[in-house]
């Protein structure tokens, strides 16, 4: 890509440079927020895997707060 080209795609933006800001911010939380959940679900299929029952008891109670937070 050009670097007129780019230049001029900024040029649209600095309009609404706040509103283009907030949703560079939005991605790059999303971005995060899509990793740290794959990283949480590999941690809850190794302590689903885990023998030990204590691990079982933090499973349950963070599932049930879970659950009361996304309602």
């Amino acid at each position: 890509m050009k670097t007129g080209n780019l230049r001029r795609l900024f040029g649209y933006t600095f309009r609404y440079k706040w509103s283009f800001f907030i949703s560079v911010l939005g991605f790059i939380s999303f971005a995060f927020a899509d990793i740290a959940a794959v990283e949480w679900i590999r941690r809850i299929i190794a302590l689903i895997n885990s023998e030990e029952q204590q691990f079982g008891t933090i499973l349950a109670v963070s599932l049930i707060l879970l659950l009361l937070v996304e309602v």
